[in-house]
């Protein structure tokens, strides 16, 4: 469902963006970017919600922060990505790289231990590859 609503928010902003007159106005393209590290809890509370830290570098000015797309993989396995933006068509000093954290709220609504795969990187093949954490929810 989460991943629906990006798609759909995703192409309504690239519509919206859309203008026939050049007024110089730069275009902004979305993309993902790998995590560096990820502080989760030890555990979990049912009900309770939690801010976990993200960290990660942009590799230049023209990328801001935009979200996290969680795709459910399984009841309870969640998939996690970085959402960035990119502004095509402004001056960006692209050796420029600067480290953020970011916060991460999840709440907390089934019983059983959560798996989290944040992206961190694409491999030598062109695969995803993922920084994995297994979070136990106390009874």
């Amino acid at each position: 469902m989460s991943r629906k609503v990006f798609l759909i928010l995703l192409m309504v902003v690239g519509l919206a963006g859309c203008s026939l007159d050049d007024d110089n106005r730069p275009n902004v393209v979305y993309g993902y970017v790998g995590v560096d590290a990820v502080d989760v809890p030890d555990s979990f509370e049912l009900g309770e919600t939690y801010e976990i830290e993200v960290d990660l570098t942009l590799s230049n000015p023209c990328l801001d922060f935009a979200g996290f797309d969680m795709i459910r993989a399984e009841e309870n396995t969640r998939i996690v990505r970085t959402v960035v933006a990119q502004y095509e068509g402004t001056d960006c000093d692209q050796e420029e790289a600067r480290q953020i954290t970011e916060i991460f709220e999840f709440q907390v609504i089934f019983t059983e231990d959560y798996t989290f795969k944040f992206l961190n990187g694409v491999d030598e093949n062109g695969e995803e590859t993922f920084l994995e954490f297994v979070v136990p929810v106390n009874s």
